[in-house]
């Protein structure tokens, strides 16, 4: 089954929030590049509440969306092993607030990079802040 993302809500979620790329056979990356995380932290800032209250009204209003990969990453702080265990805690936090707010959890899964994808460079503290993000890919 071929899905269609060219919804008026999937249409309004791309223009608050960065397209990676649209990816073949029924995936969409899409990334929140202003949530914020401090350094060595898995808590999502609180400035970045409205727009995960904008995700899960999308994925409310969205059925036919049903698995989202929630994909956390790091700068290069931290070692290799600690980076990757951050970056599972900070996907998992935020696709607890997700579930928090309404969206079955049967929809979400997560994974950790590390800082194995920096979309920045780390030598940087502005670059070391981008890097600190969560992306979401609907893949089913």
């Amino acid at each position: 089954m071929k899905m269609c993302f060219r919804t008026p809500a999937i249409l309004a979620l791309l223009t608050t929030f960065s397209l990676l790329a649209a990816l073949p056979a029924r995936a969409l990356s899409i990334r929140f590049d202003t949530i914020g995380f401090d350094t060595r932290s898995e808590k999502p800032k609180t400035s970045d509440d409205e727009k995960l209250a904008n995700f899960a009204r999308i994925l409310k209003e969205n059925p036919a969306i049903h698995r989202v990969r929630v994909e956390g990453h790091t700068d290069s702080v931290e070692s290799k092993s600690d980076a990757v265990d951050l970056s599972v805690r900070r996907a998992q936090a935020v696709c607890d607030r997700l579930v928090a707010q309404g969206i079955d959890a049967d929809r979400l899964f997560v994974v950790g990079y590390g800082s194995s994808r920096p979309v920045a460079t780390n030598a940087t503290k502005e670059g070391r802040q981008n890097n600190r993000r969560v992306e979401f890919t609907v893949v089913e």
